[in-house]
């Protein structure tokens, strides 16, 4: 039900209906979901933490990095990659087509704005989602409501930080890949000293975790029938696209763009039908709350 804390809650928060999906995430799975949507003629919000598209492309990987399938194979829906184009597209190329793709079906994503919470309203059967965005000195919380919601973060949102005996004490600087001589795996951390799995033991100033990202789904969405505790959906692939109650996963295939492509065109589809099917019955749905709120 709609508890005293919600009803604070949405008083402080400036509320926004969409009439249309919310997208979270503006990688390549959200914006071919978006392109997808578009296509349809549904309008959709796309809500992204960072301050540009594709920001895993743009800023966590090295400058000489090209696509490791050929283009065909990961070209997103409705638009392929420029004929000029090699057949392994570098970095440079890459998120320059992403940006191409995002005009070209007018996708404007809002940036720095970071999604706290997302929960299913039992009470008035939408979405809540609430979001944190900073410009400057400047804060900004939102409230969106609406009908759908498509989760578009991916499988690498955040990095992986394992658990290490003794890290917590270790003096030195600690970094993650993400920020940048392979040994043999570290069995513990002592002061300024490591010890190796081999019983080898090192004396070092700085760790760099090299240990990877994870899903941050767990994080925000609160939910726990889709999703696994690890960020996934639990239906394996083809399946894994749609939940209940209007949610959806784009881009946790482990398949790759291909696989990103595949579940945007689903949702988008299956987004239209409810869609289609309310405007024919010149039915809108519009959220009964206490205060007034925009429309996006």
């Amino acid at each position: 039900m709609f508890s005293f804390s919600d009803q604070n809650d949405l008083f402080a928060r400036r509320c926004v209906w969409v009439n249309g999906p919310v997208i979270v995430g503006a990688g390549p799975s959200g914006l071919a979901v978006g392109a997808c949507l578009k296509e349809q003629g549904i309008p959709c919000v796309v809500l992204e933490r960072a301050d540009c598209i594709a920001s895993l492309w743009q800023k966590r990987t090295y400058d000489r990095l090209k696509l490791h399938l050929p283009k065909q194979f990961c070209q997103l829906p409705k638009l392929p990659f420029p004929q000029h184009f090699p057949e392994y597209p570098t970095k440079k190329q890459f998120i320059d087509y992403l940006e191409s793709y995002a005009n070209h079906f007018g996708i404007k994503p809002q940036f720095n704005e970071s999604v706290e919470s997302a929960k299913y309203d039992e009470a008035c059967r939408l979405w809540r989602i609430k979001t944190v965005s900073v410009q400057g000195s400047v804060r900004s919380e939102i409230e969106y409501i609406c009908q759908w919601i498509v989760v578009a973060t991916g499988e690498n949102a955040e990095r992986v930080v394992p658990e290490i005996d003794g890290l917590g004490d270790f003096h030195g600087e600690i970094i993650h890949a993400c920020d940048i001589e392979v040994v043999p795996g570290i069995k513990k951390f002592s002061k300024n000293m490591v010890e190796l799995v081999n019983g080898e033991e090192l004396a070092i100033d700085s760790v760099v975790l090299a240990t990877g990202y994870c899903s941050n789904v767990p994080i925000w969405l609160k939910e726990a029938e889709f999703f696994s505790k690890a960020g996934y959906p639990k239906t394996p692939f083809p399946n894994g696209w749609k939940g209940n109650t209007g949610l959806y996963a784009v881009g946790f295939t482990k398949r790759g763009l291909s696989g990103a492509s595949s579940d945007a065109m689903k949702i988008a589809q299956d987004i239209s039908k409810v869609w289609k099917e309310d405007l024919k019955q010149k039915k809108q749905k519009v959220p009964t709350h206490r205060r007034c709120i925009s429309t996006f």
